[in-house]
């Protein structure tokens, strides 16, 4: 039914126009002489798909990538089975880059010229015997053209772009359509005393428009689209920056840009937001005072003119140290990139810097390896990980950004990671597959340790780009979309987070019946290790689902029992081999500096206190702490009760997890209507210990030199792992000691 729904409203959605707006054959005459055609179209001009294969919905795919970078077509068979491939991997989302918005010259006869200084044929348009400029400035009147621009798409707009009754018109000249847009300067009327023209070169008049096609496309997938917005030129100066020279032209045909896309494409689904295409580093500082007029003008009139759309930017990690582009740089760049917004939802995806070889992407373990020899021609030769990096991955930036976009901008921030989808050089021998900049076909193990080193902080992955790096055909290699699809099921870890109670969260994508050894060196410099297997842990599969604003949808975890307190400082990762139904990790062993996002406690109580006390927090740690009286927790989270004494009766209710280690309790410990794992190590309990309607899960229940000065009592039958456990008094039937 889902899929019967997709190709009706495909085919209801490509016919050449909206309902009652006639067809280019019906708005133009004979396409012989040059002449003002007068009649914007206000519908999707996009072919009928009769011809091109029914989307299928079937199979979406389950890598961890979800959207991709990619180009326009006119094809409206091309742009489906683009959609589909994407859609079969996985992808729900679209981004295209804008076109180029260029200040041109003129010759004597007002025809526009290439930089050469040649006519430039593509912009040879003519009305009667005027050049279309000249035709522009007749139409002008008294007022002054100030600026002649072309812009490099060829969307015919519609009439919110050519708004302007006499002044804004399209043209037929030479067979082709050609769009002219007279700017008012200093106006937000038609009137004015000076103009800005803008040439758009549209092609066959009766031909189709691109945007239109991959986003009527897109909606035939549930697919969401991010068209990228106008951009201006590089300043020829400084071509690291934007030419801000005509910033405001470029401000006012955004503006008619949007409320064109509006008007024509707001009904669509897929039209979910924009895409800021002009790129820049990580930084804040006022050398890039330029870039951030751009986003402040531009970005200010998405949030007025396409209110409720999402701004999507994408700049570039650079972490070799002589570019000057440091963590500590991350900060006021958010911050100005949040303010920027006018309130609009920002989405921020660095792109991580691997395929160009600009940006640290390696395990902790590697940091004094030296890089590989592709990557050297980037870095400046044989250098260190550390060395050519400056010490940083691709994960310090996102959580740098993570940081600094929160705080600037609350839930109005997210933060996606883009991940580069190709190496900075093809191997000997072998084709280039983004041309232009000459980039290489990497392999879906270095894909999976992208994602990995990237990490869980990151609510979403896309990658650059579809085409060019995903379908790139290297002999005797499959594409990069076919090794992905091939490893698409193994598991993936992205983070291992320790908690108070003595487990870990180990997430990423599909953890579901893995079994793994975690590895480590204590701080003697022993190996120490931990194994775990479906029924020692607890599969949480919906761990991403549930935390829609803080991880992507699909992120799975697996919470073991692990303990980390004793890591060596002089190596303090983990190894994490895992293994699962449908194979091992891509690239082989996974090392990572455990986070500490959960392992700090919501709250923590020290020192003496007296008489009886009740606590409530998310994560809750009794730490160093002497207790003088009896002690109620109340929690939904984990307790942790370390190095302390309590003077007095202990019960425990609704927590996920408990663990006292080192301590001493004076009197009956009760955990009641208590949910996850269980640890009691080198504790004395003087009293009866009861587990009351106590679920231990998966992860059970462990005693390790506990001594209970009463009896140990089980409502219902309850398996205790002990060893080391002295119980004085009698154990409860339903409590069975293994």
């Amino acid at each position: 039914m889902q899929l019967a729904r997709h190709v009706i409203s495909l085919s209801a959605a490509v016919i050449l126009v909206l309902a009652g707006v006639p067809s280019s054959a019906d708005q133009t005459p004979e396409h012989t002489d040059s002449f003002p055609t007068n009649a914007p179209s206000d519908g999707l001009r996009v072919g009928d798909p009769g011809d091109c294969p029914d989307p299928d919905l079937s199979d979406p795919g389950e890598g961890a990538i979800t959207g991709y970078f990619n180009f326009y077509t006119t094809d409206m068979c091309d742009a489906l089975e683009t959609m589909q491939g994407i859609h079969d991997a996985s992808g729900d989302t679209y981004i295209t880059f804008g076109y180029r918005l260029s200040e041109r010259s003129v010759d004597e006869a007002d025809r526009i010229l290439t930089s050469e200084g040649e006519v430039d044929p593509t912009f040879d348009c003519s009305e009667g015997d005027l050049s279309c400029v000249a035709a522009a400035r007749d139409a002008a009147g008294d007022a002054e053209i100030r600026r002649v621009l072309t812009y490099s798409g060829s969307e015919r707009f519609g009439s919110e772009m050519l708004a302007c009754d006499d002044l804004d018109t399209e043209v037929v000249s030479g067979g082709q359509l050609f769009q002219r847009v007279l700017l008012p300067v200093g106006e937000t009327g038609c009137e004015a005393d000076t103009y800005d023209l803008v040439l758009i070169a549209n092609g066959d008049p009766d031909g189709y428009t691109d945007v239109a096609t991959m986003l009527v496309a897109a909606d035939a997938f549930d697919i969401e689209m991010y068209p990228g917005i106008p951009r201006p030129d590089q300043d020829p100066d400084s071509p690291w920056l934007i030419d801000t020279s005509y910033l405001d032209t470029t401000t006012q045909f955004t503006e008619r840009t949007l409320q064109d896309w509006e008007s024509r494409y707001g009904h669509l689904d897929s039209y979910r937001g924009l895409y800021q295409s002009s790129e820049m580093l990580m930084k804040g500082n006022e050398a890039w005072d330029a870039q951030f007029d751009l986003y402040d003008a531009q970005h200010g009139a998405i949030a007025q003119h396409a209110p409720g759309r999402p701004i999507l930017i994408s700049p570039y990690i650079d972490g070799r140290p002589d570019m000057d582009s440091p963590i500590s740089a991350v900060e006021l760049f958010t911050e100005r990139l949040v303010d920027s917004a006018d309130g609009a939802h920002m989405i921020l995806a660095p792109q991580d810097g691997r395929g160009t070889g600009k940006g640290g992407v390696y395990f902790p373990d590697q940091a004094d390896d030296i890089v590989l020899e592709r990557l050297q021609d980037v870095v400046g030769g044989a250098l260190t990980y550390a060395e050519a990096f400056g010490g940083t991955t691709s994960h310090d930036y996102y959580e740098a950004a993570l940081e600094g976009g929160k705080a600037a901008g609350g839930d109005s921030f997210e933060l996606w990671a883009n991940i580069e989808l190709m190496e900075p050089s093809p191997l000997e021998g072998e084709p280039i597959c983004i041309p232009g900049v000459d980039r290489g076909q990497t392999d879906s193990a270095r894909v999976a340790t992208q994602i990995s080193v990237a990490g869980d902080l990151v609510t979403k992955f896309i990658g650059y780009d579809w085409d060019n790096a995903m379908l790139c055909e290297v002999p005797g290699n499959p594409t990069l979309a076919e090794q992905l699809a091939e490893d698409e099921q193994r598991p993936l870890p992205t983070g291992v987070t320790p908690e108070p109670a003595g487990t870990a969260l180990l997430t990423g994508y599909h953890l579901e019946d893995i079994q793994g050894t975690i590895t480590w060196f204590d701080s003697t410099g022993t190996e120490q290790s931990a194994e775990f297997a479906p029924a020692t842990s607890d599969f949480l599969p919906d761990y991403g689902a549930s935390r829609p604003g803080e991880h992507p949808v699909d992120l799975e975890a697996v919470r073991l029992r692990l303990n980390l307190d004793d890591l060596d400082p002089a190596t303090p990762w983990i190894s994490v081999d895992l293994d699962g139904p449908n194979g091992t990790i891509p690239y082989g062993t996974y090392r990572v500096e455990p986070g500490p996002a959960t392992a700090e406690c919501t709250e923590t109580v020290t020192g003496e206190h007296s008489g009886p006390i009740t606590l409530t927090s998310g994560n809750l740690c009794i730490e160093d702490a002497i207790m003088n009286g009896p002690v109620h927790i109340d929690v939904e989270g984990q307790v942790l009760i370390r190095h302390s004494t309590m003077q007095g009766p202990v019960t425990i209710r609704d927590a996920t997890g408990v663990a006292v280690e080192d301590s001493d309790i004076r009197g009956p410990m009760r955990a009641a209507e208590t949910s996850g794992p269980l640890t009691l190590q080198a504790t004395d309990v003087h009293g009866p210990l009861v587990l009351n309607r106590y679920d231990s899960g998966s992860l059970g229940i462990h005693m390790t030199d506990v001594r209970v000065y009463g009896s140990l009592q089980c409502r219902d039958e309850t398996q205790v792992a002990a060893e080391g456990l002295d119980i004085r008094g009698p154990v409860g039937g339903a409590c069975q000691l293994t």
